[in-house]
């Protein structure tokens, strides 16, 4: 589910290299699991201001995919997600290999890869909405 909504935003804004697109699906999966109950209310108004720094500084919990993930669980209070295919994903992407690469991406590439996840959840949410008819197609 994670990765068809980032593929569906690649088909709109382009393709990302293989590193970059793992980097993008780690920040997506972190953003899909956090604690809703923490980042509401208040804290809703400003998460996605405030997402690339807590990004960035989980780039620094240690030398791995691993050490980034559980900072980030720590810091947005991440459950594992719960359909199989995005735990699977997840799974993927923090065993893939390369994680200097990747946490080079997630350090230096931060604010893109957060846009980029909120334009997919923004697409996703548009496309949930019914459709408004217009007059004339809601007397057909």
């Amino acid at each position: 589910m994670i990765q068809q909504m980032l593929d569906a935003l690649a088909d709109e804004i382009g393709v990302l290299d293989p590193v970059s697109a793992r980097a993008e699906l780690l920040v997506a999966v972190a953003h899909e699991c956090r604690d809703r109950g923490v980042w509401g209310g208040d804290r809703a108004l400003t998460y996605w201001d405030r997402l690339p720094e807590k990004v960035r500084a989980a780039c620094y919990a240690g030398p791995s995919l691993a050490d980034w993930w559980q900072r980030m669980c720590t810091t947005l209070g991440c459950t594992p997600p719960g359909r199989a295919e995005d735990r699977v994903a997840l799974a993927a992407a923090l065993a893939g290999g390369d994680d200097r690469r990747v946490l080079d991406v997630l350090r230096t590439r931060s604010d893109t890869l957060v846009l980029r996840v909120r334009l997919a959840v923004q697409q996703r949410r548009e496309a949930r909405q019914p459709k408004e008819t217009t007059v004339q197609e809601g007397m057909l």
